[in-house]
């Protein structure tokens, strides 16, 4: 190392690089992030006190920024629509031609609520989980009094509105040649002193083309629910093993394949695992079976390379499990709780495996799990429906927003844009272009 000369000024590292190592150090604690979506205003400038253009230089900016989130604004929109008539009608002529202008489509029509205001009221409830009574309080803050009874109506009569897009939807989502399939559960609240529990049934779409369906059927969890909508199908359908999907593998289904969820058989020996070293060694192989697929995932592979992988790695540890398995189950009773995990995942094994059979199917049914945590959030919020009908205005919004949700779209911008397209002459392609995944497609591209 070359000393410097005496007097030499001290090194000073690049001002890049020390730019750099300070944005590094102030990004170590945060925790937020601004999109670049975020407008940013113009520069408030400030000068020093006693500042004199004509004596002083700028030598620097010392700049700071502020997040500033502006309370939510109402207001009334207002239209004026022209009635005309010729200027050379006469008073006394018998038949004179009255020309109407016609402003802007309300997806209400003759209603106070305008496109907003529904946009804000649907995605405040589904997507933040506020029920009425709260939006109500909400709106006082603002200076506009409403009613529970109102909103309610509104959204019922709304949900009529969407109901072309949503069987649409719906219909798209079964098409896919791989779904994923759960049912959750949603109180109803229609018997005096008495909330009962129904079931709402969510399918996604397993491709991630088309985004996702939930659909209702008088609170019912029974196959007469599913099965009419995956006869004369030709799809691969994956779920976490309920009777109704194992009554479906067994009556061999035509054009139907099953695929059980790995998570699910996980999940038994993981409730045992502190107290049985057996559970613990079937764990720690399943575990590979996961960093595999996070590994294809982290490299970009493609659905023949997926599959290669897997035929290659996964089927020769699945075989040793099921090993395993096999022998844990001998040596134990059968009622112990390691014999139960094991006779769950050995009775569904070959549903467990058929993962490996092509490379878009999943391991796990972890993505329907993910878009049915919305309704367990609501459940803690708005409690409760009050009716199946309201059940199933419920599974038309929560359709439309999870499908958003799926396809990297807000959902609020999505009812932004369908909601002054709606009009009562509406043809089935009209409809179709208002589906969640062709309004993506259009946003994304301006």
């Amino acid at each position: 190392c070359v000393a410097a000369p005496p007097g030499a000024p001290a090194h000073r590292e690049p001002e890049t690089r020390r730019a750099r190592k300070r944005a590094a150090q102030s990004r170590k604690g945060q925790t937020y992030r601004i999109g670049p979506e975020v407008p940013r205003q113009e520069p408030a400038v400030f000068y020093p006190e006693g500042y004199d253009p004509e004596t002083m230089v700028v030598i620097g900016w010392n700049t700071h920024e502020y997040l500033e989130i502006e309370g939510p604004k109402v207001s009334v929109r207002v239209e004026r629509e022209a009635i005309c008539k010729p200027r050379s009608a006469k008073p006394t002529d018998a038949h004179t031609r009255i020309f109407e202008a016609r402003g802007s489509q309300n997806c209400l029509p003759g209603c106070i609520a305008g496109n907003k205001t529904m946009a804000t009221i649907i995605t405040d409830k589904y997507c933040h989980h506020l029920p009425e009574y709260r939006q109500v309080k909400r709106f006082e803050s603002m200076g506009l009094k409403l009613s529970t009874t109102s909103i309610n109506r509104w959204q019922h009569d709304l949900a009529g509105v969407l109901l072309p897009i949503y069987e649409q939807q719906t219909e798209l989502v079964f098409s896919s040649r791989y779904q994923h399939l759960d049912e959750t559960t949603i109180p109803i609240n229609d018997q005096r002193r008495h909330t009962r529990k129904g079931y709402i049934w969510d399918a996604v779409d397993g491709m991630g083309e088309y985004g996702l369906a939930f659909f209702y059927e008088k609170g019912s969890r029974g196959g007469k629910v599913i099965r009419p909508k995956l006869l004369h199908r030709k799809a691969a359908i994956q779920s976490d093993g309920y009777v109704v999907y194992e009554n479906i593998e067994k009556s061999q289904m035509e054009g139907i394949v099953t695929l059980y969820c790995m998570a699910h058989a996980r999940r038994k020996f993981e409730q045992i695992r502190d107290t049985s070293p057996e559970a613990r060694n079937v764990l720690e192989y399943i575990a590979t079976l996961y960093e595999l697929e996070a590994n294809l995932k982290y490299a970009g592979a493609d659905h023949d390379e997926i599959r290669r992988q897997r035929q290659e790695k996964a089927v020769p540890i699945l075989g040793f499990i099921r090993l395993m398995l096999e022998k844990y189950r001998t040596a134990d009773t059968p009622a112990s709780a390691l014999a139960r995990a094991c006779d769950y995942a050995l009775e569904r094994w070959s549903g467990l495996c058929r993962y490996c059979d092509e490379g878009y199917y999943e391991i796990d049914n972890n993505a329907v799990e993910r878009s049915i945590r919305p309704i367990t959030l609501g459940r803690k919020n708005w409690l409760f429906v009050d009716s199946d009908e309201s059940a199933r205005d419920a599974a038309v919004y929560m359709t439309l927003i999870g499908s958003c949700n799926l396809l990297g779209m807000a959902p609020y911008n999505y009812f932004e844009y369908i909601l002054p397209r709606l009009h009562g002459s509406m043809t089935e392609e009209e409809y179709r272009e208002l589906l969640p995944y062709k309004v993506a497609e259009k946003i994304s591209r301006g």
